[in-house]
């Protein structure tokens, strides 16, 4: 039997569709790995405010596209994954308990990149393969 090196899975959300099983939900492939309470909590987790929808007229999933997804995005795919991992590691026993010795490495590589003014996101060393 080989060993497996443990390592996190990731993690997708279906926040459009409420006809959707996983409405609400963090997946971690094609599992339901966390159902959200507190979608506005979860939104604000990943940057979006309630404003962005009254003012600007910006549906969560557009401000996610934009802000980490599409082509021309301001922040690299890889700080959402960081941002959902942060909101699981505040509100998921389950997630603390599979993968909590994981995380504390991981966001310090993240967070140590980001205090060097000349490394642009994606070129960081957290987001290489």
């Amino acid at each position: 039997m080989e060993f497996q090196e443990k390592k996190l899975p990731r993690f997708t959300f279906e926040i459009s569709d409420p006809d959707h099983k996983a409405y609400r939900c963090i997946m971690a492939g094609d599992a339901i790995f966390h159902r959200v309470k507190d979608m506005d909590e979860f939104l604000e987790s990943l940057g979006y405010k309630k404003e962005f929808h009254v003012f600007d007229h910006i549906l969560p999933a557009e401000f996610i596209s934009r802000k980490y997804t599409c082509n021309n995005a301001t922040e690299h795919p890889e700080c959402l994954q960081a941002n959902i991992i942060r909101y699981l590691q505040l509100h998921s026993v389950t997630f603390n308990e599979i993968y909590g010795d994981l995380t504390n490495d991981w966001h310090n590589r993240c967070e140590k990149a980001y205090k060097k003014p000349s490394t642009n996101c994606p070129d960081c060393e957290l987001h290489k393969p």
